[in-house]
């Protein structure tokens, strides 16, 4: 039984809202083994919780982090701006 409530229904999210693997997978509308997958590869950081090894929760300001960083390298100039 989960009683976490889903990212959508959370109104007021902020930088330091904790956010579990499926949480943040809906955040980012992504699939919870994609979150997974960057945690291995160290893209982000995590809190493990006392509760088992595959327990897991993220910061709503790593997500923003992650993305901005990734976001950065992954957009073009516009001619515009050269």
């Amino acid at each position: 039984m989960n009683l976490t409530p889903p990212v959508s229904s959370i109104i007021d999210v902020r930088p330091d809202t904790i956010l579990s693997v499926e949480q943040a997978a809906e955040v980012l509308k992504v699939k919870p083994s994609t979150i997974l997958r960057w945690i291995k590869q160290g893209l982000l950081p995590v809190a493990k919780l006392s509760g088992g090894t595959r327990t897991v929760r993220l910061l709503y300001r790593s997500l923003v982090a992650f993305v901005l960083k990734r976001t950065r390298y992954h957009t073009t100039t516009p001619q515009s701006a050269l």
